[in-house]
């Protein structure tokens, strides 16, 4: 409960000949002296009686104890204040003796003055509580309420003067009547400028809404005469949170600290602080980090100078071609309770703003833009067609200026101006929370029998939910209000120890110094601002060959030991020769088929041969410029990479240079790989199909590549890769659709699932039912439509085919090879690629691998030819130097 909220004894309710009340003869507030200073016309205080235009039923205020409280409402500068007069507060001096939804009829006596200025109001009668299900959709308009007039010779004066029974209890809200400077509004509700002559207008009705649409409640658009008047809760809570079109926001009066122009940029740079790729929250060992409020938000998320209240993440799934939409109740998950965490752990979140987001006052003037850093204050649920949880968060600090504001901005209210809110005990689950609408007071437990339900018992209507601005704009103190780190982190710096320039922490993207624009690492030899064009390359420390061999797998002179695996059905041969150990894979990718996978394991001799691994690792990591990440259709490739020879796409474009251009180590690998196929294939000729391109990858620490195949279209049967540097595992598979004969397709604008046409093996799931259904379909004359019809059917009767734990998606590597320093890797197969893929895993600081392809005649279109001779250069080496 609110400290101010301290009660008192045999306080009388008096009204002097004027109609004013007279101040309560002992101070209530933590404020002293309030009382003296406050001075309330009686008609106003009518506005917020119930059965008042204010409130369209007296059960929608929540329930307060028998006495009156008082405050001051503090503003940022009296010269352009918008409230002028201090607030006060009254309460029923009528206890409460039993519950009001039980009571048939209900009513008030409100006592006036008969003036002609002050006409009295009728008072609204009590409605016989329904069950919960029927009045759902029987709520009323509060917005629309709350601004219209009542036509007072409509009302008899007995409906006016009916008596009130002492065993009958009124439950009336905590009231503040706030003078309003009407230049000032008017400003923030886009009023014209207001005529001291003018009546009020009669407002428009508003529609009811649906949940999934912002309320439409708002203020008349022209309010000319708004001078000398008192302006309720209402039209404050509007005003707080009135919004604008994303086109027609002005520019804000400042930059935010950093800023980025995608998603990978921006969490590259952030790491740590921020690296959800595609969600709008992060979080990290069990408490909130940050958000991104993008696009998708809830219709009551509110954004300010200084509090953001903000839907939950997820429950969310696609709409067709309107966006998304939440299609289940949001349940407390870790995301809930590492909300929670931060606020009992006082733990500050860093928040982003993306340009569609429709809260923020002005228009956002990158794609992604710093805002601050907040605590999180409130963590609850609320119910529209689902439920919905619930955050506000408040800037940590808030004496520091908003840079997100328009440059005229000037607040409608001050942080912490109005106090604190309504607090009540829901009498069903003993929870404690504060009044957020004020429609009335809610239980925000989603557990309760009452959740959701005004006093009497009514859920409240869409358009009845208007924040109330004592719990938006109340202030929450924290014992450090200090930002954790700036948003631009510190600039790598290089290490004199070997290694650590290749760690993932050192690898991050750059905020930049001078612009604060995020900047992913693209080059191998540093960042690069594409904003302003800043640069930062620290020079590396070279890692020596002799630091990257691991003590768990040790290399001697003799032919080394094998750390692969394979399953059964796949045939395995072995041979020595030249200092390594060659070990040969077979399996079946066809019923007529094999490929094969060829790992040759060099030993020590083979490492410390000239121009070998060795000497080829440590001159690549200094001669070898040019290296760079590839950009995908919404990302960067993970691993740093560069083309020689003919030009290969293979997952990104990019540019080729000529072997003329390479470092030695790039056309010895051509070599050396050339002849591996030689002498393993059983070819001692030369191949007529020789190896002419050469794709580099340099993989750092944690940086690995997905599985895929090397089976681009014009591309020879061979494929060969020489490993210098960290070990690194390598698996290989069949494809999912070619091993469960299952694949989706689109047909006829619908996703579907269908069985493929493809030869299953005898190792693959369902073999015989598989063998069954294709017989059936090539038999069967369908047409297409029937065909696709009849494979879903086919792909559905598989699924429920196996067994109950096994993965009808997942498949096994049926190969996995351990590469260490020095390994050659060959695949070889017309339909290897097609029908299998593969993947590699690094684990050490760092590995180049160094790939050969041959790109076919006839592959590349004439525009993508090289404008340079693809020379081969050298093709000389034979093995000698290492033969034994």
């Amino acid at each position: 409960m609110d400290t101010r909220h301290d009660s008192f004894h045999g306080s009388e309710d008096k009204r002097d000949s004027v109609g004013f009340t007279d101040p309560p003869s002992s101070p209530l507030s933590s404020v002293p002296g309030d009382f003296e200073s406050q001075q309330v016309p009686l008609d106003l205080q009518n506005m917020f009686m119930p059965g008042s235009p204010v409130f369209h039923r007296e059960s929608s205020l929540p329930s307060v104890s028998s006495s009156a409280a008082v405050g001051t409402i503090r503003v940022a500068s009296p010269e352009n204040a918008l409230f002028e007069s201090t607030l006060f507060v009254r309460r029923s001096e009528r206890k409460r003796k039993t519950p009001r939804y039980l009571e048939p009829d209900d009513t008030a006596d409100i006592s006036q003055p008969e003036t002609p200025e002050t006409p009295e109001r009728p008072v609204k009668q009590r409605k016989t509580s329904q069950p919960r299900k029927a009045r759902n959709s029987r709520g009323k308009n509060l917005a629309t309420a709350s601004t219209s007039h009542v036509d007072d010779s409509s009302v008899s004066p007995e409906e006016v003067k009916e008596p009130v029974s002492n065993t009958e209890q009124t439950e009336m809200s905590k009231i503040i009547k706030i003078k309003v400077n009407p230049e000032r509004l008017g400003q923030v509700l886009g009023s014209i400028p207001p005529s001291p002559s003018a009546a009020l207008p009669s407002p428009e009705p508003v529609p009811q809404t649906s949940p999934d649409s912002e309320p439409n409640v708002s203020l008349p658009a022209s309010q000319p005469a708004l001078d000398a008047v008192e302006h309720d809760l209402i039209a404050l809570s509007l005003a707080v949170t009135k919004k604008v079109a994303i086109a027609q926001k002005p520019l804000p009066r400042g930059q935010p600290e950093i800023w980025a122009e995608n998603r990978h940029t921006l969490c590259e740079s952030l790491t740590g602080l921020y690296a959800s790729w595609q969600g709008s929250y992060y979080g990290k060992s069990g408490v909130a980090k940050a958000f991104m409020l993008d696009g998708n938000g809830h219709v009551r998320d509110h954004l300010d100078e200084n509090v953001i209240i903000l839907r939950a993440s997820g429950s969310m799934a696609k709409d067709g071609d309107n966006g998304m939409k939440q299609r289940e109740d949001q349940e407390p998950n870790h995301q809930y309770h590492a909300m929670v965490n931060a606020i009992t752990q006082q733990s500050p979140l860093a928040v982003i703003c993306g340009d569609k987001n429709s809260q923020v006052s002005s228009k956002m003037p990158h794609k992604y833009n710093s805002l601050d850093w907040y605590k999180a204050t409130h963590v609850w649920t609320e119910r529209d067609r689902f439920n919905v949880i619930k955050y506000r968060l408040e800037k940590l600090n808030s004496d520091t200026a908003a840079w997100w504001v328009p440059a005229d901005f000037e607040p409608v209210i001050e942080l912490g101006a109005l106090g604190s809110p309504l607090k009540q005990h829901c009498d069903s689950c003993s929870n404690e929370y504060d009044q957020i609408y004020l429609c009335g007071w809610l239980c925000l437990n989603s557990k309760c029998e009452k959740f959701w339900c005004l006093p009497d018992g009514n859920t409240p209507d869409a358009a009845q939910l208007i924040y109330d601005p004592r719990f938006l704009k109340q202030k929450t103190p924290w014992a450090n209000e200090q930002a954790p780190i700036n948003f631009r982190f510190s600039l790598y710096t290089t290490s004199a120890i070997a290694g650590e320039d290749y760690k993932a922490e050192n690898l991050r993207g750059m905020t930049c110094p001078e612009c604060g624009k995020c900047n992913a690492r693209i080059k191998w030899e540093g960042w690069e601002c594409t904003g302003c064009g800043f640069e930062h390359k620290p020079k590396m420390t070279p890692l020596p060959a002799a630091s990257i061999q691991d003590q768990n797998y040790p290399v001697t002179d003799a032919y080394p030991s094998s750390h692969d695996s394979a399953l059964p059905h796949v045939k395995i041969s072995v041979k020595f020769s030249h200092n390594y150990r060659w070990i040969t894979y077979k399996f079946k990718v066809s019923a007529t088929e094999e490929g094969e996978v060829v790992h040759g394991i060099a030993n020590k001799v083979v490492r410390e041969e000239v121009q070998g691994p060795n000497e080829m690792w440590e001159d690549l990591q200094t001669n070898c410029h040019g290296l760079v990440r590839r950009e995908l259709s919404n990302a960067l490739m993970n691993s740093f990479t560069i083309n020689y020879g003919m030009p290969y796409k293979f997952i990104a474009a990019g540019d080729s240079l000529p072997f003329t251009d390479a470092p030695w180590p790039v056309t010895e690998a051509v070599s050396r790989l050339n002849w591996a196929d030689r002498i393993t294939s059983g070819n001692a000729v030369k191949d007529k199909e020789k190896f002419n391109e050469l794709y580099l990858v340099a993989y750092l620490q944690d940086q690995s590549m997905n599985y895929h195949d090397d089976g681009e279209k014009g591309l020879g049967s061979t494929v060969a890769t020489l490993s210098l540097g960290a070990r690194a595992e390598m698996g290989f598979r069949p494809k999912s659709f070619f091993f469960h004969g299952m694949k989706s397709i689109d047909y006829n604008r619908k996703r579907m699932t269908v069985m493929t046409k493809d030869e299953p093996l005898p190792e693959f799931p369902n073999y015989e039912l598989r063998k069954q259904y294709l017989v059936e379909i090539r038999d069967a004359n369908l047409s297409e439509g029937e065909e696709k019809q009849r494979l879903a059917e086919m792909a559905t009767a598989l699924r429920a085919a196996y067994p109950p734990k096994q993965s009808c998606t997942k498949v096994e590597d049926w190969v996995r090879l351990s590469l260490g320093h020095g390994d050659i890797v060959i695949m070889r197969g017309a339909h290897l690629q097609k029908y299998y893929e593969h993947g590699v895993t690094p684990k050490g600081l760092m590995r180049y691998a160094l790939t050969c392809r041959t790109v076919l005649p006839g592959h590349l279109k004439e525009s993508e030819l090289p404008d340079y001779e693809v020379d081969l250069v050298q093709d000389d080496y034979d093995g000698s130097r290492i033969a034994k």
